[in-house]
């Protein structure tokens, strides 16, 4: 479970899926109801962070049933409370508030979910049209995030909180708290400060303008890229929203750009043969300008009209992007350890840098362009230095007799490239050791499964011989 929850709190989600599903199997297994509701939790959050509602929904009812008969009280408040923050986003407020009322009796003695619970109550009461309750309810939750110090969990709810907050202020309400939530939140406040200065009263007028002119004072934090497995882009620790990504075009672009980074600036030009191929450049230019609009919009959307943008460098008609300060994206730290791990005087260094490497690769590069010709070549490399990271750390704790962490590793490589006929017969040499002969036959079966759907092939001689010996 901790490997499912640091990968869903860095945007990993395939990770975090697939990790929280082992764990839910296990949990079934040794019929450990506490922990299938955890686990249960945990894929609520990740379904709810895709945006899959209806997932999370089953999940927290799986939770729910499965400490049914248990006294876990804070347990079922936590699950009871995410429940009715998931019914709040999808307007089914009147099934919200039994859930909200009844897990706020219930994490009373825990602060940081009895702050959460306020807060979505102060949304719950905004939403339906009762300011005196939605006020007291804010003032609660800001009072018990100011004690323990929960500016960040307030900063989540930023798609809905800011014109709370920005009223709270007006009135001269918990100001210091405020302030630095608004400021937790930065750039990302800015759209929802602009809508207030146009349509707000004059004090929530006045503290919408006083804001903004703090945030332009601030240069924005730079943008971290996750390129290997699932595409995510952070503005310095917060993801910008997959929603907020509205033209595919753009999308496409970035990707270019942070592939092509290191290459200087890109003629306009080329970006439109790549992004429209075999069109007139003249009937595409409007388009690629179209979609240079929607990519500043996505990463700036702060930023002033007619304002340069920061990320985005022009010089006459070519492009590059700027990752500002801080900026950092997956592949350059994959590829740091990687080069770091070919030297292996130093074991512990090497190990440490081996490590990192395979912790970073969350899968192929821009999984999800897989046939796009413009990141072919790299994502290969890629694959295959991050196989030859693996081999090694199966040579290195198969030299410690490690052999659980070797047949981890190997069924990750054979995740990369499920015909490589040497992992498995690595494979079944790691269950043998470990005197588990069904997992020897098992491995073979699969082997030859692989084989024979991938390449048409049969097992080679040596893993036949291979497998008679160890059965």
């Amino acid at each position: 479970m901790d490997l499912s929850l640091n990968a869903l709190g860095l945007g990993r989600y395939e990770t975090a899926m697939k990790a929280a599903g082992e764990a839910l199997q296990t949990f079934r297994e040794f019929e450990c109801s506490w922990g299938q509701s955890y686990t249960s939790h945990v894929l609520q959050l990740i379904h709810t962070r895709l945006g899959e509602y209806a997932a999370a929904e089953r999940s927290a009812l799986t939770g729910l049933e499965a400490i049914e008969e248990l006294d876990l009280p804070l347990d079922r408040g936590v699950i009871l409370a995410n429940l009715a923050a998931l019914y709040l986003e999808t307007r089914r407020f009147e099934e919200a508030r039994p859930l909200l009322e009844e897990a706020r009796t219930i994490m009373r003695p825990a602060k940081l979910f009895s702050c959460q619970v306020h807060l979505w109550l102060a949304r719950y009461h905004r939403e339906t049209g009762s300011p005196h309750d939605a006020r007291e309810n804010l003032l609660s939750g800001l009072h018990l995030c100011e004690a323990g110090h929960y500016d960040h969990w307030a900063a989540c709810e930023r798609h809905w909180i800011i014109p709370a907050l920005v009223e709270a202020y007006a009135e001269r309400e918990m100001r210091a708290c405020i302030r630095r939530i608004l400021h937790t939140i930065g750039p990302d406040a800015e759209d929802e400060l602009r809508r207030l200065l146009e349509h707000g009263d004059e004090p929530v007028r006045e503290t919408a303008s006083a804001f903004l002119a703090e945030f332009r004072g601030k240069p924005p934090e730079g943008l971290r890229v996750h390129c290997l497995g699932r595409f995510a882009v952070y503005r310095g620790n917060e993801e910008i929203p997959q929603e907020r990504w509205t033209s595919r075009k753009a999308r496409t672009l970035f990707k270019i750009l942070v592939h092509e980074r290191g290459r200087g600036l890109i003629p306009k030009d080329v970006l439109m043969e790549h992004l429209w191929p075999e069109q007139n450049p003249e009937t595409v230019t409007n388009r690629f300008h179209v979609a240079l609009t929607s990519l500043r919009k996505t990463l700036e959307p702060g930023l002033p009209r007619g304002a340069a943008s920061t990320c985005l460098i022009r010089s006459g008609d070519s492009y590059r992007l700027d990752l500002g300060k801080g900026g950092w994206v997956d592949v350059d730290e994959f590829k740091k350890h990687v080069g770091e791990s070919r030297d292996d005087s130093d074991r512990e260094a090497w190990l440490a840098h081996a490590l990192e490497a395979e912790k970073l690769y969350g899968g192929d590069l821009f999984q999800e362009d897989l046939y796009d010709p413009w990141f072919s070549h790299e994502r290969e490399h890629l694959q295959q230095e991050y196989i030859s990271v693996l081999r090694k750390l199966m040579d290195y704790f198969e030299e410690r007799a490690d052999y659980e962490r070797c047949v981890h590793y190997a069924w990750k490589c054979l995740a990369a490239d499920s015909c490589d006929e040497c992992v498995y017969r690595d494979l079944m040499r790691y269950y043998a050791f470990l005197g588990n002969k069904g997992m020897v036959a098992r491995t073979y079966e699969k082997c030859r499964e692989s084989l024979e759907n991938g390449l048409d092939l049969s097992p080679s001689p040596e893993t036949d011989a291979l497998y008679r010996k160890l059965i």
